[in-house]
């Protein structure tokens, strides 16, 4: 692991701002930029699944979203999982950046996760309402989570407009409702 991209998502997470892009220690080294050091080596240390979610977390405290996304990817693609502040950091920062097909992607995550719907609806409304974006929200919430935050809250009303309004491709699907 490259010494100076773990100080500067450690520094970030501590609100200590980066002199310049080199203190990131950004390289073209595998594994999202653990590659190797200013000695050609990196000592023997390899990232784990908690360095990738640490990085997640320092760089969205930083506000870097491009740094916590590309991390957040690796995490992934190595078969870890993120944690659930990980997903609420990245949720954050997509809310903030603008970034809605990270969110719906993100959101896939969560649901693939097993996260409780509430939960994620929960997640989605702090996030966007705090990014000043609320109005963005029923365009990344399926209609699944939605029915199921609606049924779970005893708004039977609420759950018949959504599955009316639903253009079914599923009609065994439909059946089963």
């Amino acid at each position: 692991m490259e010494a100076g991209e773990l100080a500067a998502a450690l520094a970030a997470s501590k609100g200590h701002p980066l002199q310049n892009e080199t203190d990131a220690g950004v390289s073209q080294g595998s594994q999202a930029g653990f590659g190797a050091g200013r000695q050609g080596a990196n000592a023997g240390l390899e990232p784990d699944e908690t360095t990738y979610c640490s990085m997640i977390e320092g760089w969205g405290r930083a506000d870097n979203y491009k740094k916590a996304e590309r991390y957040y990817k690796e995490l992934k693609r190595l078969g870890y999982k993120p944690n659930s502040s990980n997903l609420y950091t990245l949720i954050n920062l997509q809310a903030k950046h603008e970034h809605e097909e990270g969110a719906i992607r993100t959101l896939d995550d969560m649901l693939t996760m097993g996260c409780q719907y509430s939960s994620i609806l929960d997640t989605i409304l702090q996030a966007y309402e705090r990014a000043g974006r609320i109005d963005k929200v029923p365009r990344l919430l399926s209609c699944s989570i939605l029915v199921m935050a609606y049924v779970k809250h005893c708004l039977v009303d609420d759950t018949m407009k959504v599955l009316r309004t639903k253009l079914w491709k599923d009609p065994p699907f439909e059946d089963k409702l």
